[in-house]
């Protein structure tokens, strides 16, 4: 929606996305090998959800339309 709306702050954005999934994906590995943090995993989403989507999702909502 984003880019269909061409949304300023897309790179930006996009970026923010990826660094989340590679975190994610640090985190859910070292867990497949045993080694899961459940509080480095608790305290990354809820800082996900309080970043991204309360601050950077709000401040573009004008583009985040159908």
């Amino acid at each position: 929606m984003l880019e269909k709306n061409r949304c300023p702050n897309l790179t930006a954005h996009k970026l923010a996305h990826i660094s989340y999934l590679e975190k994610m994906a640090d985190l859910l590995y070292a867990a497949a090998a045993g080694e899961l943090n459940s509080t480095a995993l608790q305290t990354f989403s809820l800082s996900y959800l309080n970043e991204h989507l309360h601050k950077m999702d709000v401040a573009d909502k004008a583009y985040l339309v159908a």
